[in-house]
């Protein structure tokens, strides 16, 4: 079986389940399924100390982002009604996307070793574009909007495209395509990201209009580098983010231990998947029902579908974890 058959799953650690043998010769061919050799027990305990180590290091970012935002909240804001405090508003927001780009960068180099520097080079330079247009251009369109749209192609919108058209022909054509799949879940996520800010613009967030290069620039590399996205997703919104920094949103702390429960649910469901993805896919080749042509098919299926869900569940977890998931979903 090809490793292409799967989703991002070799990130946390999945191909190495089974051990060493389990690759193939071919360059281009990660996982092999295996027959299981040991108990059920031994079985579900080696794909979770596979997992873990990625795991732990995730989540705990996400929180420590997390309480650092409520104890600046509380700073900024000591008295619900006084609106002062200790530190100012620009002060704090500066210090959360400080924190945001040095948590993403050490989820990046752990995940990726020396891969990281690409999706950071990409971060940076698109950073520079998106900054650099929305300082010198008023937002004018390069085309005549319709009354179908909201607004035309403005010149950062074809500016960011472009540059992100390039990196995807870059990653397909001229990288390794055992290292471009690597990283290729988490360019996606950076490619979206940077085409939403691209396309909003100023439309929607009335404080982006009078940002600075500078604040414009650290804000979007905060987004980018965001410990609950950056490698698993999933995808937010860039004003759901300037909402949490500016404190306009609800608060980090009254939902804090909610978000903990459902975080810690969802993990447990991501592990339950990959659990479940792995046992089916050690057991195809050693199992009879599975030597038909569609029961094999089938079992090769699920356990593709449940590796994603691994995938969907924990960045799930992530998003409940580092609190962007009541910004995002917000209760009426």
């Amino acid at each position: 079986m090809d490793y292409d058959d799967f989703d991002e799953s070799d990130a946390m650690g999945y191909v190495d389940i089974l051990g060493p043998s389990s690759a193939d010769e071919d360059d281009l061919t990660y996982y092999l399924p295996q027959q299981i050799n040991e108990t059920w027990p031994l079985f579900c305990w080696g794909i979770v100390r596979q997992i873990w180590p990625n795991i732990w290091i995730s989540l705990v970012l996400c929180l420590a982002w997390r309480i650092c935002c409520v104890v600046l909240r509380r700073l900024v804001f000591p008295n619900p009604h006084l609106r002062y405090g200790i530190l100012g508003l620009r002060t704090c927001e500066s210090l959360l996307n400080g924190l945001s780009i040095i948590f993403g960068v050490t989820l990046l180099r752990h995940f990726f070793g020396d891969l990281c520097m690409k999706p950071c080079a990409f971060i940076f330079s698109i950073g520079l574009v998106l900054s650099s247009t929305a300082l010198l251009s008023k937002k004018t369109p390069c085309v005549t909007p319709t009354a179908s749209t909201s607004h035309g192609w403005t010149c950062e919108m074809i500016s960011v495209t472009l540059c992100c058209l390039l990196l995807q022909l870059y990653c397909e054509f001229r990288m390794d395509p055992r290292e471009w799949h690597m990283i290729r879940g988490t360019a996606m996520i950076l490619i979206m990201k940077a085409i939403s800010v691209a396309a909003t613009g100023n439309n929607f967030h009335a404080d982006r209009r009078g940002m600075g290069f500078l604040r414009h620039y650290l804000a979007w590399c905060g987004y980018a580098f965001s410990p609950g996205s950056v490698i698993f997703g999933p995808w937010f919104h860039f004003d759901d983010y300037l909402r949490a920094l500016q404190f306009t949103g609800p608060s980090q702390d009254a939902s804090l231990w909610k978000d903990l429960v459902r975080s810690t649910i969802s993990f447990a469901v991501s592990t339950l998947c990959i659990i479940y993805s792995t046992y089916l896919s050690s057991i195809i080749d050693a199992s009879y029902v599975f030597s038909f042509r569609w029961t094999n098919a089938y079992a090769q299926s699920q356990s593709f579908r449940f590796s994603h869900y691994f995938v969907s569940f924990f960045s799930q977890s992530l998003h409940q974890a580092i609190g962007f998931a009541a910004l995002s979903f917000p209760k009426p």
